[in-house]
């Protein structure tokens, strides 16, 4: 019998255990990643390094690319919005009059967010996790 690829690439076939893991570590990322959506509210959790400022305090992202965030900035909570573009590793987050700023993107495999600004010891990210939508007036989650 030929080790020959059978779709006639002429390279040999991959051994049945690494066709498995290949499906396997594929299927990991695509439901580790929750559908790799950032779409929904996501609030911060902690900061790496901690005890560095990171001022993203909420983050609310929409199916049509707008954003809102809910920021600290000395002292007091401010909100932004604007539009965001996703790639799947760079967050891009444009707000109008102000320069875009980017972030890179993780998604943990418990589903939180993870963004990082800078680079090398100038680098410090957020960790965020998706929020429950808010309920109408007067209902709980009882």
């Amino acid at each position: 019998m030929s080790d020959a690829n059978p779709i006639g690439t002429g390279l040999p076939t991959p051994p049945q255990g690494l066709r498995v893991l290949r499906a396997f570590v594929v299927l990991i990322f695509l439901v580790g990643c929750g559908g790799c959506s950032i779409t929904g509210s996501w609030k911060t959790i902690a900061v790496d390094p901690p005890g560095l400022p990171f001022p993203i305090e909420r983050m609310s992202f929409d199916r049509d690319h707008n954003y809102t965030a809910t920021c600290l900035y000395e002292g007091e909570n401010r909100t932004s919005t604007g539009q965001y573009r996703w790639n799947g590793f760079t967050l891009d987050v444009m707000q109008a009059g102000k320069k875009q700023q980017s972030y890179r993107v993780r998604r943990h495999l418990d589903g939180k967010l993870v963004l990082t600004l800078g680079e090398g010891d100038r680098k410090v990210s957020t960790i965020m996790i998706k929020e429950d939508p808010p309920l109408p007036d007067g209902a709980s989650r009882e």
